[in-house]
Parts: C-alpha cells; sequence; structure tokens
C-alpha cells in the first residue's frame, strides 16, 4: 500500500491576477492592424540582395516596417547563387510587383521617417522616376539609383522590351546611368524629392569578401562599360561614377 498526497487544488480563475497587459505598440507596428491581410499594396519595394539572410538586408527591411504607413509589399529577390547582378533580380522583382507604384531600393538602404508620401507625390504629379535625398554620405543629384520609386505607367512606357525596364544587357553596373540617358531623352529625367530622406552604405550591396564572386563582379563591371560606351559613347556625364 502506498500513501497519496495530500491534493492541491488551484484558486477558481477569478482569483488569479491579471495578465498583465500587452505593450503598447506605435502606429508604424500596427501596419497590419490598419491594412488587414488581403489589403491590396499601394507601393512595391523590390530588394536584389546577395544575402537574404544577412544582417544588411534585415535592417533595411525593418526600416520600411518601422516607416512605411501606405499598404506595402516587400520582394526580396537572393541573386548570389548564381550570381545574376542586379539588373536581372530587379527586372524579376518588378514583374512580380503588385502595386500601383514601385521602389527599387538596395539592401544598403534604409529608409527614413516620412519617406513615401513626398515620393508617391512627386510620381502623381506626372515624373516618370522620383528618387529620395541620401542622408549623411555620397549623394548623386541627377540620379542615385540606390532608391528611387517608379510609375505604374512608367514601368511599360520606358521599358526597353516587355518586362525588361532595366536593360538587361547591363548587368551590374551603368543600367542607373543608361536608364537616366533613355528618360533625358524623353525629356523627362528623374526628379530628385529633397522631402524624402533614405541613409545609404555606398556599394556595400556589391561588397564581399568571397575571391570568386568578387572576380566575378570585377570583370562584368569592364563588361558592361564595354556594352554601355556601344550603346551611348564615352562622354555620359555621371557615366562612371561608383553608386
Amino acid at each position: 500500500m502506498c500513501t497519496v498526497p495530500t491534493s492541491v487544488v488551484a484558486p477558481a480563475p477569478s482569483a488569479l491576477p491579471a495578465p498583465p497587459a500587452a505593450p503598447r505598440r506605435d502606429a508604424a507596428a500596427r501596419s497590419l492592424d490598419r491594412h488587414p491581410p488581403g489589403t491590396p499594396p499601394e507601393v512595391t519595394i523590390v530588394i536584389p540582395t546577395l544575402d537574404a539572410a544577412g544582417d544588411r538586408l534585415r535592417r533595411c527591411v525593418r526600416a520600411i516596417q518601422d516607416h512605411t504607413d501606405a499598404p506595402y509589399e516587400v520582394v526580396v529577390v537572393d541573386n548570389g547563387a548564381p550570381p545574376q547582378g542586379f539588373t536581372a533580380p530587379v527586372n524579376a522583382g518588378l514583374r512580380a510587383a503588385r502595386g500601383r507604384y514601385a521602389v527599387v531600393c538596395n539592401d544598403d538602404v534604409e529608409v527614413r521617417p516620412g519617406w513615401w508620401p513626398p515620393l508617391r507625390t512627386a510620381l502623381d504629379a506626372g515624373h516618370p522616376v522620383a528618387f529620395p535625398w541620401t542622408l549623411d554620405g555620397p549623394m548623386r543629384e541627377d540620379f542615385a539609383a540606390w532608391c528611387f520609386a517608379v510609375s505604374r505607367d512608367a514601368l511599360d512606357r520606358h521599358a526597353v522590351a516587355p518586362g525588361e525596364f532595366l536593360d538587361p544587357g547591363l548587368v551590374v553596373w551603368y543600367q542607373d546611368t543608361d536608364l537616366l540617358t533613355r528618360l533625358r531623352a524623353a525629356a523627362t529625367p528623374p526628379v530628385l524629392v529633397r522631402e524624402s530622406h533614405v541613409r545609404h552604405g555606398l556599394s556595400e550591396t556589391v561588397a564581399t569578401d568571397d575571391p570568386t564572386l568578387r572576380a566575378w563582379i570585377d570583370r562584368q563591371v569592364e563588361d558592361d562599360r564595354t556594352a554601355f560606351e556601344a550603346r551611348h559613347g564615352s562622354q555620359v556625364p555621371g557615366a562612371f561614377v561608383a553608386g
């Protein structure tokens, strides 16, 4: 025979202390409350990256989550294995975009509060491409392509071929200046929107310690230079400024 310990009965639920209140979230963190699942995105943000699991991309996406009030979707395209350069993943992401507007954003960019409405206003005013002011770093005022917004109409009107907004013949470099040259020829150059702010880690997107990948990038930059000069000559202003 064994002895059964005395049973212990827990207090009734009404006698239990109330659970702690859930922490309050700021307006940006409540974006899913304001825009429930199924809400069509206003803007699609396309981010090409060499490292979809890296901290740089995490910071980029977190800034978008914290500072974007409109309904949005993020399309991340991992182009690191095998490397595809910049143009192919951007074009693929733009083809997948569902928003009325699209933003192409390097993974070393962090948007700042209030970044999106001024860009949207510029697009609604008829500018096909608009780009924000870059804080605390080098800034190209003709076209800083590490972050730019484009209207849905412009994706079709200024594409080099159906579904190819950037020229696929320019794989890693010069596709931004090629687009700038095409937009200038159409008398609709990109517009700088100084009221919209981002931070940018200059050239971090193509930085790599992998010697094989580094060699591939270097070879491709030279191939892109040759292709660009064949299209536009060697005297295009700003063509050879690293970005």
